[in-house]
């Protein structure tokens, strides 16, 4: 962080020194001649000491933008999504919910997680066609929809 810009006596011409700290280093305007650029040294070493914080503030408001991107990113549904070779079983773990290839070992197949069941929906083109619960717990099972391939 910049800590306030102060001015002082550079010289005997009558031009003023205008500094501030950051990071452990002193930046210093001053004019290469004379009192008659006193002011200006001084308006350049203010926004010289405000730029760090806008820099600061626009990387953040990056980073959000980005993010907030990236989720209008997610909803758009692709433009054919991917089918299914076979049945396919959900489970939850937790709030996260996954596409499984097998019921009878619970988690352990390989699978795909989603947030929703909007995201598996515009991923997958499928349809549930049963659910119920066994030893690993409660289970839906989906299947290729019928329609366009």
């Amino acid at each position: 962080m910049t800590s306030p810009v102060t001015t002082f006596a550079a010289s005997g011409d009558g031009s003023r020194m205008s500094a501030f700290d950051i990071d452990g280093l002193r930046v210093t305007v001053t004019p290469s001649v004379g009192g008659d650029l006193n002011e200006a040294a001084f308006e350049l070493a203010c926004r010289l000491s405000t730029h760090d914080r806008r820099v600061a503030e626009l990387e953040a408001e990056v980073t959000h933008l980005k993010a907030e991107r990236d989720a209008l990113k997610a909803e758009i549904k692709p433009p054919k999504p991917s089918r299914l070779l076979g049945t396919g079983y959900v489970r939850f773990c937790g709030k996260r919910m996954w596409l499984l290839n097998r019921r009878d070992r619970g988690f352990g197949e390989f699978g795909y997680w989603f947030e929703s069941w909007d995201e598996l929906f515009r991923h997958f083109d499928v349809r549930v066609v049963d659910h119920g619960q066994d030893e690993h717990g409660p289970w839906w099972s989906v299947e290729p929809a019928r329609g366009e391939s």
